[in-house]
Order: structure tokens, then C-alpha cells, then sequence
């Protein structure tokens, strides 16, 4: 009638969280892009994005959002300006989306990081390696343009050489950006297409 086993017994094993930072890979930039594109959309820029573990894909409780900081421009430093003072966002399904400005070009260097809201308690991790981003949009050449001023008169035959100053007013290489950088090199040309008396010309 002896016995050689005890009671039931019962206890709970509980393994604490410790968040792990997600991880992503980067696709190729779509392109080219060139200056006045309209908004630009590329499914898939960031791919194999996972929250950090299986299991942590798996419960799909962290919310990702991917966080972009610029870090340099060219030309001219022109910032966020080249996307109208917009950051440029990557949707946590990995999507890339921006608006070009208008008459700009350059290109935009940004550090990019996934960050997820599982806390850093117990030595977790929250956000993943940096990696970086550059977004260029290529030049596209805009018109140059002036306006004229009436020609300075009454100009006498047989007058010396005549010079007016200011005639051609109002000179643009044809865009804010072309005019700071001032690379372009502006000739005028003049055709003669009608003379009177006689068709005198030249």
C-alpha cells in the first residue's frame, strides 16, 4: 500500500521579450528621374522587412515606420527643397514615394533606419543599421528668357556707333537654379527678316 510518487505539482516557465531591432534590404533606385517628374512612386524599395524574429513577424504587434534623415545636397546645398521641403517617405509595406520640385535638380543623400515600438527593456533593440539612400534627379534644360526695352532714338544717319545699354532686360539663363549655378554660357543671335528702304538689309 506504500506509494513513491508525490502530489501534483504545478509551476509556470515564463520567458520574457526581449525586443530584436528589424531588419530590411534596399532595392536599386528606379530610374532616371529628371527634373520636373511628377510624384514618383517604387513599390518594393525596401524588402524583406521583418520586425526582427519570426516570432515577432508572426504576432505582427510592433508597428514599423521607416525614419529618413538627410545628411548633404548638391548643388548648392539644396536640401529638402528638391522635394518641395518634403521629406521623402518609405511606407512600412516598403514603398518609396516623392514629389519633385519644379525646376530643380541635384541630388539628396538621406541615412535611413526601421524603427519599431517594442521598447528597449532588458537590452532590446528597436531600430536596425542605418543604411544609405541617395535620390538624384538628373537636369533637364529650361528655355532662356529676357524681355526688350524700346530703342533709344531718334538715331541720325551718319551718327557714330550706336550703343544702349539695358536693352535686353530682365536675362534669365531660364530657371532660379541655372541662374546661381552659372554654367551656361548665353549668346544672342539676331536674324534680319524685313528692311526698308528698298530692302537696304544689312
Amino acid at each position: 500500500g506504500g506509494s513513491d510518487v508525490s502530489a501534483l505539482a504545478r509551476f509556470t516557465i515564463v520567458v520574457v521579450q526581449v525586443n530584436h531591432a528589424p531588419k530590411y534590404e534596399l532595392a536599386p533606385m528606379d530610374g532616371p528621374i529628371w527634373e520636373d517628374a511628377p510624384l514618383i512612386v517604387q513599390d518594393g524599395f525596401a524588402m524583406n522587412i521583418t520586425r526582427g524574429t519570426d516570432q515577432e513577424d508572426v504576432l505582427g504587434l510592433q508597428h514599423l515606420t521607416f525614419v529618413l534623415t538627410l545628411t548633404k545636397s548638391s548643388p548648392l546645398d539644396v536640401g529638402l527643397a528638391l522635394f518641395g521641403g518634403v521629406l521623402p517617405v518609405v511606407h512600412p509595406n516598403g514603398t518609396l514615394s516623392f514629389a519633385p520640385e519644379q525646376f530643380l535638380f541635384g541630388n539628396a543623400t538621406f541615412e535611413m533606419v526601421l524603427q519599431d515600438d517594442g521598447g528597449t527593456e532588458r537590452g532590446g533593440s528597436s531600430v536596425s543599421d542605418a543604411q544609405m539612400v541617395i535620390i538624384e534627379i538628373l537636369p533637364v534644360n529650361h528655355e532662356p528668357k529676357f524681355k526688350l526695352v524700346a530703342v533709344a532714338g531718334p538715331i541720325w544717319e551718319d551718327s557714330v556707333a550706336f550703343m544702349q545699354h539695358g536693352f535686353a532686360a530682365n536675362i534669365t539663363r531660364g530657371t532660379d537654379q541655372e541662374d546661381a549655378l552659372m554654367e551656361q554660357q548665353l549668346t544672342f543671335v539676331l536674324t534680319l527678316i524685313e528692311s526698308s528702304p528698298v530692302d537696304v538689309g544689312l
